[in-house]
């Protein structure tokens, strides 16, 4: 039974550990996906805890590698179950949300944002004020450190592999990911220090882990803009059944990019 055998397991996943129990428990779950009805309870149950487990790791709880993550790639890549749970509406905001909930948790204290309202849909715009700057990344945190935003972006990266997912992601989730771009934009300010200052004996290593975070981002742009086949027929066979003329233009992607852009630009002026 799903609901209460593998969503309390899943839930419970990292603080398994990483032999023992979490083991036989990884062992029983690799064989049983061999099962095609089990693969895709599977791949729903991880959806459905997906955000609870990556507010744990991202906290500290668990190891990637002796986790469920290391299980998504068994359903996150094959278009069947990819397109089923994309049509259910949930997938993809989902791991957007969750990216940026991550990062949200690696910022300074302080801020009164709410990462909810980037989390069900809705029109393409900042979750927050447009005049207000959002508060910066500290880069000593473990989260950007230890780099815990990893696993939600290779889950991304698998399902935009999937055929006509990238204009699905372009056209629905476009609010989150411009909202977790402007939650990384100027996280490595880089302050130079007057010529009065104090001697510096030793360099930051902040740069570092704003270098792999951007690299990491900066790996999704590809996907996200992969569109394939003629504009207008992308993505189509994944739209939703209640809201079928939802698939965007790639000319209405671009406009709503760049207002997202603008409404950063004029929070980032002094």
């Amino acid at each position: 039974d799903r609901d209460r055998h593998l969503v309390p397991l899943l839930r419970s996943d990292l603080r398994m550990g990483r032999d023992g129990v979490a083991g036989r428990w990884h062992g029983l779950l690799l064989t049983l996906l061999a099962t095609p009805a089990f693969k895709s309870a599977l791949a729903e149950a991880y959806t459905e805890t997906y955000g609870q487990v990556t507010d744990e790791y991202a906290r500290g709880v668990g190891i990637s590698e002796y986790s469920s993550y290391t299980l998504s790639v068994q359903f996150l890549n094959r278009q069947t179950y990819v397109k089923d749970l994309v049509r259910r509406g949930s997938l993809l905001h989902t791991l957007s949300s969750s990216l940026l909930h991550t990062l949200s948790i690696a910022a300074f204290a302080d801020d009164d944002e709410d990462d909810d309202d980037v989390q069900h849909g809705g029109p393409p715009v900042l979750p927050d004020d447009p005049d207000a700057p959002p508060r910066p990344l500290d880069l000593s945190h473990p989260v950007m450190m230890n780099r815990r935003y990893s696993p939600v972006i290779s889950d991304l990266k698998c399902v935009l592999n999937v055929a006509g997912i990238a204009r699905v992601y372009s056209s629905r989730c476009m609010g989150p990911w411009l909202a977790v771009l402007r939650r990384a934009q100027g996280m490595d300010p880089q302050v130079w220090i007057g010529r009065g200052g104090a001697h510096v004996l030793e360099e930051p290593r902040g740069w570092i882990f704003a270098f792999n975070a951007g690299i990491s981002l900066s790996s999704l742009f590809e996907k996200i803009l992969a569109w394939g086949g003629a504009d207008g027929a992308d993505g189509d066979d994944v739209a939703s059944p209640v809201d079928p003329g939802s698939l965007r233009s790639m000319d209405d992607v671009a406009w709503h990019t760049l207002l997202g852009v603008h409404r950063w630009f004029l929070a980032s002026l002094p």
